[in-house]
Order: structure tokens, then sequence, then C-alpha cells
């Protein structure tokens, strides 16, 4: 029992450290401040990656491809968001919300690129992911409506968008 109080308490300082450089990071993605959000996000990455926490270097990824996102490197953005699909259906427990939120940024990237099967394809499956992580969110349910919405106006099915 002591080892694993030892072992906490040495695990958390870098989980205080982690998420309050994320929240950092988050408050510079929020700002559009790129310059102090990427290397933020990658320092977060590197470091998660050391400590093999993959729920951190996932949503700091997830962060650093909104970054990316945001700047118009969509494809660069695209190849972190599919790696992280990789990992996370890799791992043994699923983080439903994680899975997700990754999946809904894929979904903005097929929208930016104009691919609008994949953004359908993608919408339908961070759907499925936020159903399985808060099936009794209802603004889930919003969202995906909203993005589905979307789809049909930007394939000119106006009667289907409205519904």
């Amino acid at each position: 029992m002591k080892f694993f109080i030892a072992a906490f308490l040495q695990f958390l300082p870098f989980l205080v450290t982690g998420q309050s450089s994320l929240q950092k990071a988050q408050y510079f993605l929020d700002r559009s401040d790129y310059r102090h959000a990427v290397p933020l996000y990658e320092k977060i990455t590197k470091e998660a990656k050391l400590n093999r926490n993959l729920d951190l270097q996932v949503t700091a990824q997830n962060g650093l491809a909104d970054c990316y996102i945001d700047l118009g490197a969509t494809y660069k953005a695209m190849a972190i968001l599919k790696q992280n699909v990789v990992l996370l259906n890799r791992a043994i427990s699923k983080n439903y919300l994680l899975l997700a939120k990754t999946h809904q940024l894929l979904a903005i990237c097929y929208d930016k690129l104009f691919l609008l099967e994949d953004y359908l394809t993608e919408t339908k499956t961070f759907y499925h992911y936020y159903k399985k992580a808060a099936p009794n969110k209802e603004i889930y349910k919003a969202l995906y409506y909203a993005y589905l919405g979307r789809y049909y106006n930007m394939r000119f099915i106006v009667d289907k968008a409205f519904v």
C-alpha cells in the first residue's frame, strides 16, 4: 500500500503540471495565439509520451491539430488526428469522449477540404462516440444535427437541411 501511495505522490506533480499546462495552451488557442499554443502543446505531448499518459497525449495532440486547422495546415492536422484515432483504438480501456472529439476535429478537416462524404462519415462517427460517452447530454445531439445540416446545405439538399 505504501508503494502505491509513494508512486501516486511522485506522479501527482505531473498531473497538476500537465493539466495547468493544458489549460494554458487552451487559453492561447482560444485567443488565436498560435505562437505560444503550438510549442506548449508539443511540450505537453512529449511529456505525456514519456509518462505514458495516453489521455493527456491525445488531448494535447488534438489541441495541436486544432491549431493547425486554424492555421490552414489541414493535412498536417489530419495526420495527427488519424494517429490519435489509432492510439485510442489500441488502448485497452476506451475513452469515448476523446474518440468523439478526435473524430469531430477530423470532420472539421474534411469540411475545410470539401470532402463531403468523409465529412458525413466522421460526423456520424463522432456522434456515435458522444452517445457512448454521455448518452444523456442533449447538446451532443444538437451538435450532430448542426453538422448534419451543414452537410445537407453543402450538398444543396436544402429541404433535408431544413428538417
